[in-house]
């Protein structure tokens, strides 16, 4: 009886000893991710501009993101990579076409029921994948950031509205090129300007400081006006939101002020 005790001891501690030097930790998904795909119950769905970011304290994840309509934040439990969403998500409620809500509705439940994830790389990119048992779901993001990124203005906030920026008014486009993680460089679209500036990735926050301009003037009304208001907006940003196309930013009142469309990477 004795034997036969000690042998099955001996067998649970190399299984717990085995299981336990098998599970390798795996780092937290700290960051900013872009969605690239979503699987759920086994069909594709489609997708909108989702993203998330993530940071860590004592094992709990801080999730915030934008669903292509709205934005969110909440908290998961890690153990490793094992996850489990806490109760509070809240999310924004703009409205938006019924297929963008249709797909933030089934976002944030495969998000929020959430149980494990996993890294790895596609073409040099990192990729996170997120799973639910639960309802069978798969999003995998890829990570990105708007350091060594550029930017052309589409449209920028007046008192009167929105005023949009066509190609065609401009020899060159109004931009923004985030050339370090604290110096970024534009054109107004008479001027070239540099800027120092702040930013918290993880809670998309964002300030731009004092700098460097050129003085030059236009003969043309229109383009002094949207200059003028380009460096106001620029002035006025405390937040913004970020996807793989475009990049969107916002006063303290969490009013669009600003809104770009990707141009080519910086090299």
């Amino acid at each position: 009886m004795n034997k036969l005790f000690s042998i099955i001891l001996g067998a649970l501690f190399f299984s717990t000893f085995f299981i336990s030097c098998s599970s390798e930790p795996i780092d937290a998904p700290l960051g900013q991710w872009q969605l690239v795909f979503f699987e759920l119950d086994g069909n594709v769905q489609q997708i909108f501009d989702a993203t998330l970011a993530c940071k860590e304290e004592n094992n709990v994840l801080t999730f915030v993101g934008f669903t292509g309509v709205n934005n969110y934040s909440g908290t998961i439990i890690r153990n490793n990579n094992k996850l489990k969403a806490n109760d509070g998500f809240i999310t924004t409620k703009m409205a938006g076409p019924t297929e963008a809500m249709e797909f933030e509705k089934k976002f944030l439940s495969s998000l929020t029921g959430t149980t494990t994830y996993t890294f790895s790389e596609f073409e040099g990119r990192k990729e996170l994948i997120i799973s639910s048992k639960a309802n069978k779901s798969i999003l995998k993001f890829e990570k990105f950031s708007i350091i060594h990124s550029k930017w052309n203005l589409n449209a920028v906030a007046s008192d009167n509205g929105t005023i949009s920026i066509y190609q065609n008014d401009y020899n060159k486009m109004p931009s923004l090129s985030f050339e370090s993680t604290n110096t970024i460089s534009g054109f107004s679209g008479i001027n070239t300007f540099q800027l120092n500036y702040t930013i918290d990735e993880i809670n998309n926050k964002i300030k731009f400081n004092a700098g460097v301009t050129t003085l030059a003037i236009s003969g043309e009304e229109n383009i002094n006006l949207v200059e003028g208001l380009f460096l106001q907006r620029l002035n006025e940003t405390v937040a913004y939101v970020l996807s793989d196309k475009t990049l969107t930013f916002y006063n303290d009142n969490n009013e669009t002020i600003l809104f770009f469309e990707k141009q080519e990477l910086v090299k």
